[in-house]
């Protein structure tokens, strides 16, 4: 295909962090934080876009020698500029432990104050006015613990907390920030047909909240596995309604032949990951990148609440027509959505993740717009030898074609003189896509880094630095490379300008 660059990534420094998953940036010092495994980094940031690091803290060590093992999951800066941070730290046991916030001096990296979530909290965000917190508490299954009986067919015994929603109070009254209450939320809504849930869970105990965009005084929640959009009272955090998400024909490579061969449409579910609220045009938006993660193989006794098969397999268990197969033998599909005749066969089989980004209207959930296949068709273009490739590794070119593919996670909305500009990171190959928004119902691929190439592996978050606060006077973007365990800050230049 032909390229169409217009705008360019330029890596200016980069620095090591393993499993380096979500930077942020705090606009008053310019100071870089990062969330990555047990610690949280803080970097300063010169005007040459170099990286020299300050400080490292391990923040469960800090609030309590016994959850020295908690992941920090996400980390923000406060958006005023007021010197602190928010992070989230999940414990080892993320299905029997509840999770904790902290927040972090953004000078020093000393806990200034923290206290107890809901399981798994996934992401935290500030609300518009900076005087709350709102965070999306996963609640991922898990197996029981080593030594529980099993159950009366042998399979292992799983764990499900409920998702939920933490909205926490802050008093920024004295000299430093404190936490001044919290109040932990379960979303209850009536069982729909629309929505995703795994059969046999009630839907408030399957709902799993991942990501939270904020815009004045309404939030909208990513429900991955779910493939639907909750919508909040920021002011409060209480749940309004849960929209599902329309399926998406999407022609992919799904695997199963030699060579590269994105020529087969598939029905897919977005179920995104990371997600963005924008304001374009005089409309409200809502950007999705559809990573389509699930929970596992179905079938496999040692599954927590399993729920994908390959196309084959459900032929040969008698649940797929095997006219709905052909083509797509290898790919792995929902192994409970699809039947539209009533006939107990899967005749639509659903894919997860439609490997794109979309463009939804905030208001009524339509689908406005979506980038297809580009993502697929720039790798195969420009780096076929890392065409959804995993992770890095050498020779595995392909390797992901019949799983979700490129896996686009993380996402950054910016405008760049006046262009609304999405930077997406593509997890399985390495890449970073640059798209335009100046149509939404056609966004375009502009620009593509091939992180890869660089050996920057897996991209898990990532930051836009606007020219008005970034030290070096341009746009900058920050990259998180879990895989590779790097945080790369790169500049955004205008190709030809």
């Amino acid at each position: 295909m032909e390229t169409t660059d217009r705008f360019r990534l330029v890596p200016l420094d980069r620095a090591e962090a393993q499993s380096a998953e979500i930077p942020s940036l705090d606009p008053a010092t310019g100071r870089v934080l990062l969330a990555a495994e047990h610690l949280v980094h803080i970097f300063d940031l010169d005007g040459e876009g170099k990286l020299r690091p300050v400080a490292v803290v391990w923040p469960g060590a800090e609030i309590d020698p016994g959850y020295d093992n908690a992941e920090v999951a996400h980390v923000v800066a406060d958006p005023k500029g007021r010197g602190f941070a928010a992070a989230t730290l999940v414990p080892a046991r993320f299905a029997e432990d509840r999770g904790r916030v902290v927040l972090l001096d953004t000078q020093t990296g000393a806990v200034l104050d923290w206290a107890p979530t809901g399981f798994n909290p996934d992401c935290v965000v500030f609300t518009a006015d900076a005087e709350r917190l709102l965070i999306a508490n996963e609640g991922e299954p898990a197996f029981a613990p080593a030594g529980t009986p099993r159950r009366p067919d042998g399979s292992r015994r799983v764990i499900d907390p409920v998702g939920s929603l933490s909205v926490v109070e802050l008093d920024l009254s004295g000299p430093s920030p404190r936490i001044a209450g919290t109040e932990e939320i379960v979303p209850s809504f009536e069982p729909s047909g629309e929505i995703r849930v795994h059969p046999g869970v009630p839907m408030a105990r399957d709902l799993e909240p991942e990501y939270i965009a904020v815009l004045g005084d309404r939030a909208w929640v990513s429900l991955q596995e779910n493939n639907a959009i909750m919508t909040l009272d920021a002011r409060t955090g209480l749940p309004t309604a849960i929209h599902p998400l329309a399926t998406i024909d999407q022609r992919i490579d799904p695997g199963g032949r030699k060579g590269i061969n994105i020529d087969t449409v598939v029905r897919s579910m977005p179920m995104p990951d990371m997600i963005a609220v924008a304001e374009i045009g005089g409309r409200t938006v809502l950007i999705t990148a559809n990573e389509g993660d699930d929970r596992g193989d179905w079938g496999d006794p040692d599954a927590p609440r399993g729920d994908r098969a390959r196309a084959a397999r459900l032929v040969e268990l008698g649940r797929m027509d095997p006219d709905a197969a052909r083509g797509i033998e290898r790919l792995r599909v929902c192994a409970f959505t699809g039947d539209t005749t009533g006939d107990g066969l899967i005749d639509v089989p659903h894919a997860f993740g439609t490997r794109s980004v979309s463009v939804w209207d905030a208001e009524t959930f339509e689908l406005i717009g979506d980038t297809g296949s580009a993502f697929e068709e720039e790798m195969a273009a420009r780096a076929p030898e890392w065409f959804n490739a995993n992770h890095g590794r050498p020779g595995s070119a392909g390797a992901r074609s019949d799983t979700r593919g490129p896996e686009p996670e993380g996402l950054a909305f910016a405008e760049i003189d006046g262009e609304p500009l999405v930077f997406v990171g593509l997890e399985r190959p390495g890449a970073v896509a640059i798209v335009s928004l100046a149509e939404l119902a056609s966004p375009k691929v502009v620009g593509f880094c091939v992180s890869a190439e660089d050996g920057d592996f897996a991209p898990e978050g990532l930051v836009f630095v606007p020219a008005e606060v970034s030290p070096t006077g341009g746009p900058l973007l920050i990259v998180a490379f879990e895989g590779s365990g790097t945080i790369v800050v790169y500049r955004i230049e205008r190709v030809g300008g």
